[in-house]
This record gives C-alpha cells, sequence and structure tokens, in this order.
C-alpha cells in the first residue's frame, strides 16, 4: 500500500513543520505526489529532507506562518507545483 496524496487543508496542526517523518519514511518518500498543509497554524520553516520525496509534485503551503530560506528543491522548481507566499529565497 502506498499514499500518493496527503492532504491535511484545515486541519488546524499547530507547530512546526517536521519533513523527516514524511520525507525520510522510504514508503512514504517513494510514493507521495501531493501534499497539502494548507491554511494550518505550521511555524518555522521547511527542512531541506522535502527533496527527499521524489515524487512531490504538488505542495500547497498556503495560510501557515513559515519562515526562513527555502529549501534548494523548492527554490529551484525540483517540486513543479509549490503553493505559498514566497519573496526570493525567504518566506514571508
Amino acid at each position: 500500500m502506498s499514499i500518493k496524496r496527503l492532504d491535511l487543508y484545515r486541519f488546524n496542526l499547530s507547530g512546526t513543520l517536521d519533513v523527516a517523518l514524511l520525507c525520510n519514511s522510504q514508503p512514504l518518500a517513494a510514493s507521495l505526489t501531493f501534499l497539502s498543509l494548507d491554511d494550518n497554524n505550521i511555524s518555522g520553516g521547511i527542512a531541506s529532507e522535502i527533496g527527499n520525496c521524489k515524487q512531490l509534485t504538488r505542495l500547497h503551503l498556503s495560510g501557515n506562518q513559515l519562515a526562513g530560506n527555502l529549501p534548494t528543491s523548492l527554490a529551484t522548481g525540483l517540486i513543479p507545483d509549490v503553493q505559498g507566499y514566497f519573496s526570493a529565497d525567504s518566506f514571508l
């Protein structure tokens, strides 16, 4: 069994995003294509481990309090559909 789509839109999540938990788990990292975390209360940054989710093509992050530098996989377009509010290499 594999998970291709994880939609946590308005799921009332708070705290920091532990990308390593998602993208260092081989079954999930190998199958996840869509991750939506829109309109939660997630803060902090996104770790570079997001690049370990090799099949991820859609990442939705709008409506959170993310800050810091964008991981290379997001800044260089390795994930083609990234939605959120970004300024240069940083989150707003």
